[in-house]
């Protein structure tokens, strides 16, 4: 019986038989005369009940009729034009960031604020961050207080190594090395004093980035201040000191710098590595990023961007930079950078927030990642006043919720966020947490229909067709007439169920014995059969009733009819003979 009821469960997504048998209009001025007006309900030539045929049939499945799909919506593509930045992710001033994976959640550093030297702050997933706390408590002897800048975090060796710029107490900048046990912190100094100040020119040393290299060798990068300058060089493996002299890898020279290019960061990828960095002035909207292609790790190296920036703002990122490279368990490269929030400047009550980008590298560099939305339309199933269309969707870009939109023959229906919890898919995609699950109620007419579900990217500027089903839909009560018990003295056992779409609540069916009514009976026993096959509706939906046979003799025929408005023609349940 089980597996009747889920047989039938399938009737809204295929031409699969319904479940039990008879599910069909039957005129009823066609059957008006067949019923006995003294053994029944009153009736009229418009308001009668659906009488059973006068020879015997054995139980008959009507399948629903042939599906006319409509057409699949047409995913959104972007209009042209660059493509939007992403809005911050930590909404405090936390400028200069970098990002690093510690082996169960993400550390994120920046420059003095808050009253600390270097912020710190945690996510699970690029996106939920705690309040930034201090990483590093002591500043070694020679710095001064306050001016820490843009640090940098990289395991190498058998430690953690922080690489910050810091001031010295009489005059210029410095670039320091730290180390932690985690990679949170807290760092402590070392022995020897500041790895580089001005030995590079300028007034100093700052914006630090390690590097390790396809080959295992660490690097490291930084700003000559002042100068225009970027130079780089190899570390001991141990990250603590270097392993060469420091070489000149790019200076400049691109108009829409006006002198100033700073925050070096490197990677590697289509044969060639490539040497992101920020030019203009940080205070102004003018802020943004560049790249260069560099043939090793210590260059030579060629500005790419030179006719202007890689990355300029937007209305969601005003004067873009500070950029730090990254990478996680995912193997997928990221940017982590700063932009102003209500800036540019801190004169107006501004602060630059963390921002984060996914990054692919091509054949021409880096470039903004956009991956579509992922997912699926699981199931379309009946539900009391219609269908529930359930299913997954997630954007492989950002672990938050997605727009999903649910199309009934090509029309927008409705839609919202997918964002139900389900442990399923959050266990089976890395960059995503839970909520990435949909349930959306549709009450089309009915017919047959074809329901598809699309999902929109994070940044709104693309969409993708996720699946599709057909889906059939009847306003008309179903169920069935299981079975029929003679019982001694003349009696019948009449046993089914019976559901009316539009409600959970139980509904009357009407027994006709040998074409006679026999009486109503109330399906509301529990079938727990039935909740399996339709759990939308419950179990209360069975019946079980005692009827009398009309007349003597071997072969009858007990029909069940499920009681309707009486200006509505009676669904037939099903018939058994005897």
């Amino acid at each position: 019986m089980l597996l009747g009821l889920l047989s039938m469960a399938l009737v809204f997504v295929s031409d699969a038989p319904a479940l039990g048998a008879g599910r069909y209009r039957v005129a009823s001025a066609r059957l008006s005369g067949a019923v006995r007006a003294a053994d029944g309900p009153a009736l009229s030539s418009d308001q009668a009940r659906a009488a059973p045929p006068t020879t015997p049939v054995a139980p008959t499945t009507v399948p629903p009729p042939p599906v006319q799909p409509g057409s699949d919506p047409t995913p959104a593509t972007s209009t042209g034009g660059s493509q939007p930045l992403r809005p911050a992710v930590l909404g405090t001033d936390f400028a200069d960031p970098s990002i690093v994976w510690g082996g169960d959640q993400w550390y994120a550093f920046a420059t003095n604020a808050a009253g600390h030297n270097v912020q710190v702050s945690a996510s699970p997933d690029l996106n939920s961050w705690t309040v930034p706390s201090e990483a590093v408590p002591t500043l070694p002897g020679w710095a001064f207080p306050g001016y820490t800048w843009a640090p940098t975090v990289a395991p190498i060796g058998l430690h953690w190594v922080m690489y910050v710029s810091m001031a010295r107490l009489f005059s210029g900048q410095c670039i320091d090395r730290l180390v932690a046990t985690a990679p949170g912190g807290p760092y402590a100094p070392v022995a020897g004093g500041p790895l580089v100040c001005s030995e590079t020119g300028g007034s100093g040393s700052i914006d630090p980035f390690p590097f390790v290299a396809p080959d295992g060798t660490p690097y490291l990068y930084w700003k000559a201040d002042g100068v225009g300058t970027l130079f780089g060089a190899a570390l001991t493996p141990d990250g603590l000191a270097f392993a060469g002299p420091p070489v000149r890898v790019l200076a400049a020279t691109a108009g829409w710098q006006h002198g100033v290019i700073e925050n070096p960061s490197m990677t590697s990828g289509e044969g060639a590595f490539w040497l992101v960095y920020s030019g203009a002035s940080w205070m102004t909207a003018n802020y943004a990023m560049g790249f260069a292609r560099c043939d090793a790790p210590l260059g030579p190296c060629s500005d790419v961007t030179t006719s202007g920036p890689w990355i300029a703002g937007d209305d969601n990122a005003v004067g873009p930079g500070g950029g730090s490279l990254f990478a996680g368990p995912d193997f997928r490269l990221r940017l982590a950078y700063h932009a102003w929030s209500g800036g540019p400047g801190y004169r107006d009550g501004a602060q630059r927030v963390l921002h984060v980008e996914p990054i692919d590298i091509g054949p021409d560099g880096p470039a903004l990642s956009d991956q579509l939305p992922v997912g699926a339309l699981e199931a379309a199933t009946r539900e009391p006043g219609g269908v529930a269309v359930t299913g997954w969707a997630l954007d492989p870009d950002t672990p938050l919720p997605v727009s999903v939109g649910v199309f009934v023959d090509g029309q927008l229906f409705t839609g919202g966020p997918a964002a139900a919890d389900r442990p399923d898919i959050g266990a089976t995609h890395a960059f995503a947490d839970n909520a990435h699950g949909y349930t959306f109620d549709i009450a089309p007419s009915d017919g047959s229909h074809h329901v598809c579900v699309t999902a929109t990217d994070d940044i709104g500027t693309r969409s993708a067709l996720l699946s599709c089903t057909d889906v059939s839909v009847s306003s008309l009560p179903f169920g069935a007439l299981d079975r029929v018990t003679r019982l001694g003295g003349g009696g019948l056992q009449a046993t089914g169920w019976a559901i009316d779409p539009a409600t959970a609540a139980p509904i009357a069916a009407d027994l006709y014995v040998d074409g006679s009514y026999a009486g109503r009976v109330t399906a509301g026993d529990d079938r727990a059969d039935v909740a399996a096959a339709w759990p939308a509706f419950g179990a209360a939906h069975g019946f079980s009733v005692t009827l009398t046979l009309p007349a003597a003799g071997d072969a009858h025929i007990v029909c069940a009819y499920a009681a309707v408005e009486d200006d509505q023609p009676a669904p037939r349940l099903g018939c058994v003979n005897l």
